[in-house]
């Protein structure tokens, strides 16, 4: 990108000084290789490049609908078409002649020559034309962390991103300092195409002079007569801003109301500057229409919230390294599920502190309702039984969790009721004989219910899936059978200690046991490798 910004930035009329800078860049010769193809061709090659680089399946390409361009690191040195760019003179006319092209800008603020030139930024929004435009503040990785400048890079690059906003549908602040990110909120006019919003500061330390923050921080006046935002759908901020007590103003909801997928990050390193989890919820109200909510990387204080009635009902929610010790229980108890829903809900819990579960408030329900429960990484201290215990859903998943043991195993003997689907991936401390009580208990209460004519809400399910796949124990080709015979869908697929993979074929009924290593030997008979088990 600094190179392209040194092409970008040189006067046109300097074409000699131009031509040397592109062949600086590119080693080949001008009349062979890559250069000395048809005009047409390159241009087809550019376009392929170009579709490569964007959701071509939901992008309707025309001059007011966005180029949905995937997910990349927008500082990577092979960033279409910046790096194409680069390559010779003749390659850099020809794309700068597709406005479409141009509609992802990235503009960096570090300091020196890996800054992004002002220049350059606004030749490239001058190609883009009025094109829905997604466009990225940020700065590279391992600059220098005392860099007291990144705000006033910030502000310059605001000022030429001002003009243009309202053609802005992406818009994306990821710097060092969370003090750095302009005050959105103070900009005039309406971002009628605005409907991505990441405000994203990794930290304040270092910081040597203050600067105004994203909120304004005075009276209510100033709330007033600024920036529209009315298609504003999907939004990631960062947890520094719900330490601000106006996250909470009514008059933010006009920014927040429409919000249908939100990202909750950050990371705050001690326990005074924890995020107030008081403070926290009620904001959580602001965001009524969020259907996808993401929590992650935040520690919270240990101070239990009042009674927050939130109207907050997401479809989808995901919990990641959220540390506090009740943090966790506290956020299961007030956010519900949304009903009411023909589509399954999600849950998943991630590398998170676990405790207080035991000490449910009276003002909390005890119980969180989602359809499909994930853990994930959960160490060896967590109590993960201790939250499906509170868990009602139907459909659970264990993935890489140290703490998947057989008293978690015995746990779901009895709760959830409903829980009809169990998937295990990379986890070893329990073995095939736990997973055997399961299945035969939560089948013969079943039964029993049955056989009382339980109504619907009391119903008691058997398990009629079970996966059991990658890092995991042995089992025998007797409890394979049985637990086949005894689950509708069952799949078992473990590499155990022992350096054997021991795979369930369904179809023929057996149990295939091979080399971790061979992944190609899946036929080889059960019986030759018990014999030679047998001769050794």
């Amino acid at each position: 990108m600094a190179i392209f910004s040194k092409l970008v930035s040189t006067p046109y009329k300097s074409a000699p000084m131009t031509l040397g800078i592109a062949r600086s860049v590119s080693r080949e010769s001008w009349t062979t290789g890559p250069h000395s193809l048809p005009t047409e061709i390159v241009r087809m090659i550019f376009q392929f490049m170009f579709e490569s680089c964007i959701n071509s399946e939901d992008c309707v390409h025309g001059d007011s609908t966005p180029t949905l361009w995937l997910d990349e690191d927008p500082l990577s040195p092979s960033l279409f078409p910046y790096a194409l760019a680069c390559v010779c003179l003749r390659w850099f006319r020809i794309l700068k002649m597709v406005p479409m092209y141009w509609t992802r800008l990235v503009v960096a603020v570090d300091s020196l020559s890996l800054a992004t030139s002002l220049h350059a930024a606004r030749i490239i929004l001058e190609w883009a034309g009025n094109r829905p435009l997604k466009v990225s503040v940020t700065r590279h990785d391992g600059t220098s962390e005392t860099d007291d400048s990144e705000h006033a890079g910030v502000g310059r690059a605001m000022a030429v991103l001002r003009p243009h906003i309202r053609n802005i549908w992406s818009l994306s602040f990821n710097v060092e300092y969370s003090s750095s990110i302009p005050a959105l909120w103070r900009e005039r006019g309406c971002a009628g195409h605005l409907r991505v919003l990441t405000l994203q500061g990794r930290s304040d330390a270092g910081r040597v002079s203050p600067s105004s923050t994203w909120l304004p921080t005075g009276n209510c006046h100033e709330f007033e007569g600024r920036l529209k935002v009315p298609r504003l759908e999907q939004a990631t901020f960062g947890g520094h801003f719900f330490k601000n007590p106006l996250m909470a103003h009514p008059r933010l909801a006009s920014w927040f109301r429409h919000i249908t997928s939100l990202t909750i990050r950050g990371d705050a390193p001690s326990g005074r500057d924890a995020i107030s989890l008081t403070r926290f919820l009620p904001v959580m109200n602001n965001f009524s229409s969020v259907l996808e909510l993401t929590i992650e990387d935040l520690r919270f204080d240990d101070s239990p919230p009042y009674p927050t009635l939130l109207t907050l009902r997401p479809g989808v929610l995901c919990l990641r390294r959220i540390t506090g010790r009740t943090a966790l229980r506290d956020i299961l108890c007030i956010v519900r599920a949304r009903v009411g829903s023909r589509s399954r809900t999600n849950i998943t819990i991630s590398d998170c502190t676990v405790g207080g579960l035991r000490e449910i408030d009276p003002y909390l329900n005890p119980n969180f309702s989602f359809t499909n429960l994930t853990l994930a990484s959960m160490d060896a201290r967590a109590r993960i039984e201790e939250l499906v215990y509170r868990w009602d859903g139907e459909q659970l998943s264990v993935i890489d969790c140290p703490s998947m043991t057989r008293i978690f195993l015995d746990r779901l003997q009895a709760a959830p009721t409903c829980l009809s689907q169990l998937r295990i991936v990379d986890c070893d401390q329990f073995n095939a004989g736990d997973v055997i009580a399961l299945v035969q208990s939560r089948e013969t209460q079943a039964a029993f219910v049955s056989l009382l004519g339980g109504a619907d809400d009391d119903a008691f399910t058997a398990l009629a899936e079970l996966c059991v796949r990658g890092r995991g124990p042995p089992i025998s080709t007797k409890r394979a059978r049985w637990l086949a015979d005894h689950v509708a869908a069952f799949s078992w697929d473990t590499v155990a200690r022992d350096g054997l993979r021991y795979v369930w074929d369904g179809s023929s009924g057996r149990l295939v046991m091979v080399p971790a290593n061979l992944y190609d030997e899946r036929s080889l008979p059960v019986a030759k490798l018990e014999a030679a088990n047998t001769a050794k």
